[in-house]
């Protein structure tokens, strides 16, 4: 069992991005968030999130993969081309295996299905907060 008030104290000082293409989808989630994180960006889309990332650094991005524009692995792929070491949890609502098998390739950190389910969540997190806290 992880403990949330120290989940808290970490996520708290992270800056966070998440990107999701739907306006309802992504306030909800936002607001499933805002307990864990005092700094959260929105996007609407890839191309969007990218326009973010050049613009602020941030510790984790949040992203669905299916968008227009541009789609969240392919947000993520150029992503990695500057920066390998921010967290990636990406969301989907689809199990296909392409899109896990490139999400492994580009090194994400989570990947979590929709409708996300707050446990879940915490559970990815907590995970990525001791395996960070390992490099420390």
């Amino acid at each position: 069992m992880y403990d949330l008030q120290i989940l808290v104290q970490y996520t708290k000082t992270l800056k966070l991005l998440v990107v999701e293409d739907n306006k309802d989808s992504r306030e909800q989630f936002v607001t499933m968030l805002e307990n864990l994180f005092d700094t959260i960006y929105t996007a609407e889309d890839g191309i969007d999130g990218l326009k973010k990332l050049q613009q602020h650094s941030f510790d984790i991005v949040i992203t669905d993969i299916n968008m227009p524009k541009m789609n969240g692995l392919e947000m993520i792929r150029s992503l990695r081309e500057k920066n390998k070491d921010v967290i990636t949890i990406v969301l989907s609502a689809h199990n296909e295996e392409r899109f896990k098998s490139t999400a492994k390739d580009l090194l994400v950190d989570s990947y979590l299905y929709k409708p996300v389910d707050l446990a879940q969540l915490i559970e990815a997190l907590m995970h990525m907060m001791q395996k960070k806290k390992e490099v420390l």
